[in-house]
């Protein structure tokens, strides 16, 4: 960063300068995720690898990063531990978006115990970007254990806001928030069984960059579509293959492929894809943004680091 010290926003979340009026008068990125994540040996011999807290960063071009603040200390969050669970919470994959029907940012992320025994999602809440934030809760979305999860605002659709998570680690559940932000209102379409996910749409399109689930090591990507809208169908079907399956099937997410064509995703995992516009000719460029944790390199997770790449659409398509 601006002081010469590693970055640590591990699973993270971009809020684009357009997204909100902060960034609009600033033309300021900012960046959201975890802290470098530290060992904590159990008396079971398992490593857990949690985070201290979940850290800011700004910047003007995607390239020089300016750290802001932390957001939320592992220590402030009042929510219950299981019991026989150790002292930390695992917070993870945090997504920060701006609501402009409430004004607020809010604040979203991943919210366990170390053995992931409470699956549930963290809210918090500002009428700045810097905060400070306001714990809004800790719940299982819509009743379901949570756990990997992304957000994803519709900006041509009203600003209507959703969470993708995986839920049970069975599929990925989409749920509309609320108008405010802070809960959701049901699941409405079921993806990919998958983790690391990250939404965004183009046209009459969403489409879905998610892994597989394989802990710390990295894996092929996945690559799914679903058209617009969202949630036809409540019941939705789980996601089926393209080779089996019509793209433009209304009822279930189409699985396309591995679009990094590389067996490990070039050592990554997704967290978030974000649109860029070229500040000089105005064309929108989709940036893919992992993590590479690292896990059997030096300092395993602890030494994770990140991995952004272009998104090219084929001619094909």
């Amino acid at each position: 960063d601006t002081e010469g010290k590693p970055v640590h926003a591990h699973g993270a979340g971009v809020l684009a300068p357009r997204d909100h009026p902060e960034g609009q008068a600033s033309g300021l990125y900012f960046l959201v995720g975890t802290s470098q994540k530290m060992r904590f040996p159990t008396p079971s011999g398992t490593d857990l690898w949690l985070s201290r807290s979940i850290n800011l960063y700004s910047s003007p071009d995607l390239t020089t990063w300016h750290f802001e603040t932390e957001l939320v200390a592992n220590t402030s969050i009042p929510t219950p531990l299981p019991p026989d669970e150790p002292p930390l919470y695992r917070l993870e994959r945090p997504k920060l978006i701006y609501n402009p029907h409430t004004r607020r940012y809010v604040l979203w992320f991943h919210l366990d115990s170390g053995n992931f025994l409470m699956g549930m999602v963290g809210v918090c809440a500002s009428e700045r970007v810097r905060g400070p934030y306001s714990f809004v809760g800790g719940f299982r979305p819509d009743g379901a254990k949570s756990f990997d999860m992304g957000l994803f605002v519709d900006r041509a659709d009203n600003h209507t806001a959703y969470l993708v998570r995986s839920v049970e680690n069975e599929y990925a559940g989409f749920s509309r928030l609320t108008g405010d932000y802070l809960n959701t209102t049901g699941i409405i379409s079921k993806g990919p069984r998958c983790e690391g996910q990250a939404v965004w749409r183009d046209g009459d399109a969403y489409f879905l960059l998610c892994s597989h689930l394989s802990g710390w090591s990295a894996n092929a990507a996945i690559l799914a579509t679903h058209p617009y809208p969202l949630g036809n169908s409540p019941e939705a079907s789980p996601a089926t293959s393209s080779a089996t399956s019509p793209r433009s099937s209304s009822s279930a997410w189409t699985v396309l492929g591995n679009p990094s064509g590389d067996a490990t995703t070039y050592d990554s995992q997704s967290t978030c894809v974000l649109p860029y516009t070229h500040p000089a000719t105005g064309d929108e460029l989709l940036i893919y943004m992992g993590d590479r944790w690292n896990f059997f390199g030096p300092g395993t997770v602890a030494n994770a680091s990140y991995v952004w790449l272009p998104l090219v659409r084929n001619a094909s398509d």
